[in-house]
């Protein structure tokens, strides 16, 4: 099985090389060989020193492909890192970096013992990066280096449940105003990719809500677009715990969810919520004597689009199969939405309760398809 993409003894003929992708190679460990092989490839393969005609190399004989700028790698299940942090100076070149579906990835830069902690790391060139359906990755490096992205516009990082950090010694992007996740797309404020997640970001496994982490990336507080499709754990995607939290929110897609019941889950009354909800831990409660009205108003929302939720009951739940729950704890107001496109949501009968009705001012589109248990908009 191929053990690495580019051998020692091959690098040399590969100066030019600035597009790589590699697919399915399950007994790769490594993609630039760090190490010489055996003493037939040094004997018989170019293996020599570059002094001698031979490879570029730093000084722990990794191999430097000064002019790559994409990079892909997908399906490959025993790699456990892409670079070693003295490959990194090699990179300059480097324009878009994906990492998708490797089951063993922990890191994508991987430290060195001998490597100064005080060295600043650059890419000047690179745009992209998309880390993606990464169990086991811990961050894109864990040494105490500080990272410069001074090109970086696109950071998407889905689906990595132990990503706890990016860049442990620090990472400064300018140019860089958000991340997309699996939630959606975020703004990110003056820490930028400066976070340290205390829990999981990802979704997946969920039985309630999705997991984020206040103050996080993953929050729902700085979150401009919810974006949640194919994802067949979750029952409820935005429990009432953060609805006070959605004042950035513009827009919302969820699409083939089939366990999503309800999607902005509403308020219940202490005991109620507890015969409910014996097994979920989303839901917020309260002494229902109280009779304590909250509003929750949403006052950047815009657009809304639900398509595929055959098990969808609720969006803003008041009784059964109804999109938006109103009732004595909870009233929603959206004093700017303006489109309204929902398809193929069976089990859905209502759209708006009435009480609603005085926030639908700005509304311009409404579209309804394929609800055959829909009774009433209004």
């Amino acid at each position: 099985a191929l053990s690495s993409v580019i051998p020692c003894y091959a690098a040399g003929q590969m100066q030019k090389l600035q597009v790589l992708r590699v697919v399915a190679c399950n007994g790769m460990k490594e993609v630039f060989e760090t190490q010489l092989g055996t003493s037939s490839n040094k004997n018989n393969k170019s293996g020599g020193d570059e002094g001698n005609g031979g490879i570029p190399r730093v000084k722990n004989n990794v191999i430097m492909l000064p002019n790559i700028k994409i990079l892909k790698i997908r399906y490959c299940n025993h790699l456990e890192h892409i670079f070693t942090f003295s490959a990194l100076e090699s990179l300059r070149q480097l324009e878009e970096l994906m990492i998708e579906d490797c089951k063993a990835m922990k890191v994508i830069v991987k430290k060195e013992e001998d490597a100064s902690s005080k060295k600043v790391v650059v890419f000047p060139r690179l745009t992209s990066i998309v880390l993606v359906k990464l169990p086991e990755l811990e961050g894109f490096f864990l040494g105490m280096n500080e990272f410069r992205w001074p090109s970086f516009d696109e950071v998407t990082i889905k689906n990595c449940p132990k990503m706890m950090v990016f860049a442990a010694g620090g990472s400064t992007a300018p140019q860089l105003n958000y991340i997309h996740t699996g939630l959606g797309k975020h703004t990110l404020d003056q820490s930028g990719l400066n976070f340290h997640q205390t829990t999981s970001p990802s979704s997946h496994g969920a039985t309630s809500c999705p997991a984020t982490s206040e103050g996080t990336i993953w929050s729902f507080h700085n979150m401009i677009e919810l974006y949640v499709e194919r994802n067949y754990d979750v029952k409820k995607i935005i429990p009432s715990s953060e609805l006070l939290q959605l004042q950035k929110l513009e827009k919302v897609h969820v699409c083939s969810c089939d366990g999503v019941d309800e999607v902005f889950e509403a308020l219940e009354a202490a005991g109620r919520n507890r015969n409910r909800n014996r097994n979920s831990s989303s839901g917020s409660a309260f002494d229902e004597s109280s009779q304590t009205t909250t509003l929750f108003n949403l006052p950047n929302l815009t657009q809304v689009k639900w398509e595929y939720l055959c098990g969808l009951r609720y969006i803003w739940k008041n009784n059964l199969r109804y999109i938006w729950k109103n009732n004595q704890w909870t009233a929603f107001e959206f004093p700017n939405l303006t489109r309204v496109h929902i398809s193929t949501c069976k089990r859905l009968e209502h759209v708006f309760t009435s009480s609603m009705g005085g926030s639908l001012l700005q509304l311009q589109e409404l579209c309804i398809w394929n609800c055959s248990e829909m009774e009433e908009v209004i």
